[in-house]
C-alpha cells in the first residue's frame, strides 16, 4: 500500500503523455460542419479557387511587353488645374504641398513587374527630380504583369482603366477614374489613406482593414473579408430587399449594409492566421501559391441503408 501513490502518480503521468494527445489530435481533425448559408459560401470559394487556378496559369505563360510612355515632372498646384476636373478625380483633396512634385505619364503605361515606391524613385531620378513625394498621374490606362503597392505613401491617378495581378492600398491615395481588374484580389489596411475606383470592379476577393475602400465587386463570385469577418452580400444579384438570413449571419445594423458571417474563423483555414489575428498577407500567400483560403466543401452524409 505505500506505494499506492507512487502507481497512482505514474498512471496519471501516463494518462498525460499517452492518452491526452489522441484527445488532442481528433479535436484537431473534427472538420467544421457548415450551416446552409455557409456551405454556399465555401462553394463559391471553391469556385473562385478554381478560376484563380486557371489564371495563375495563364499569367505564368504571358508574352513580356513593357511600354514607358513620355513623362514629366510638374507641381502639385499644376497638376490640380490639369487634371483636377476630371469625372470622379480627388487630387485636390489628396495633395498637401502646392509645390510637391508630381510624376506625369502621357499615355498607356504596362510594366512587366510591380509599380511601387522604389520603381517610382527610380523614375523620378531620371528626370532629377528633388524631395519626390511618390505623386503620379497617368493619363492613360495602367498595365502590369506583377501589383500596385502602396508601400510608401502613394499617391496614384490613373485617367483610364487598370489591370494589375494584385492592388494593396494603405497609407496613401490611390485612384482610379475607369475599370479595375485584379486577377487575385485587391486588399487595403489601416485609416490614413483610400481607394477610390469610379468605374467596375472585377476582383475574387476584396480584404479590408480599417480602410476607405470598395467592399463590393461587379463580378458574380466575389468573397469580401472585413478584418477577418468573412462579409454577406446576397441582395446584390437577386435584387431582393429579403435576403436569406440564418443564426449563422450576423450585422446589418448601425447603419452598415452588409451582413457577415458569425463563425468566419471556422471557415478559414489556420494558415490565414499570425498570432491569432488574421493576415490578409497570409491570406494573399496561399492565393498566390496556387490554394484555397478556404476550408473544403464538406462531402455529404452517407446515407445509411
Amino acid at each position: 500500500m505505500k506505494y499506492l501513490p507512487v502507481y497512482l502518480f505514474v498512471g496519471f503521468i501516463t494518462l498525460i503523455l499517452i492518452v491526452l494527445p489522441f484527445i488532442a489530435r481528433d479535436e484537431s481533425q473534427k472538420i467544421y460542419l457548415p450551416g446552409a448559408l455557409e456551405k454556399k459560401l465555401l462553394q463559391k470559394a471553391e469556385r473562385i479557387h478554381k478560376k484563380i487556378q486557371a489564371a495563375l496559369q495563364t499569367l505564368k505563360i504571358r508574352a513580356a511587353a513593357e511600354h514607358i510612355p513620355p513623362k514629366t515632372l510638374i507641381s502639385a498646384q499644376e497638376a490640380i488645374a490639369r487634371y483636377g476636373d476630371r469625372p470622379g478625380s480627388q487630387i485636390a483633396d489628396n495633395y498637401d504641398d502646392d509645390n510637391a512634385p508630381v510624376l506625369i505619364y502621357h499615355g498607356d503605361l504596362t510594366l512587366n513587374g510591380d509599380l511601387n515606391s522604389a520603381w517610382l524613385q527610380q523614375q523620378a531620378a531620371e528626370l532629377h527630380a528633388a524631395a519626390y513625394r511618390n505623386h503620379i498621374i497617368i493619363d492613360g490606362n495602367l498595365t502590369l504583369q506583377g501589383a500596385l503597392l502602396d508601400d510608401a505613401a502613394l499617391n496614384l491617378s490613373v485617367s483610364g482603366n487598370v489591370q494589375a495581378d494584385y492592388l494593396h492600398s494603405a497609407d496613401g491615395h490611390l485612384e482610379i477614374l475607369g475599370d479595375l481588374d485584379s486577377a487575385l484580389g485587391i486588399s487595403g489596411a489601416g485609416n490614413q489613406g483610400t481607394l477610390h475606383i469610379a468605374g467596375k470592379i472585377r476582383a475574387p476577393y476584396l480584404l479590408s482593414q480599417e480602410h476607405a475602400m470598395p467592399r463590393e465587386a461587379d463580378n458574380h463570385d466575389y468573397i469580401h473579408i472585413e478584418s477577418g469577418d468573412i462579409g454577406y452580400h446576397p441582395a446584390k444579384f437577386d435584387g431582393s430587399q429579403k435576403i436569406p438570413l440564418d443564426d449563422s449571419i450576423s450585422g446589418g445594423n448601425n447603419g452598415w449594409f452588409w451582413h457577415y458571417y458569425k463563425h468566419s474563423a471556422k471557415m478559414l483555414r489556420p494558415e490565414n492566421y499570425e498570432r491569432g489575428k488574421f493576415s490578409p498577407a497570409q491570406f494573399l500567400a496561399l492565393v498566390r501559391n496556387g490554394e484555397n483560403p478556404f476550408i473544403p466543401v464538406p462531402p455529404p452524409k452517407k446515407t445509411q441503408t
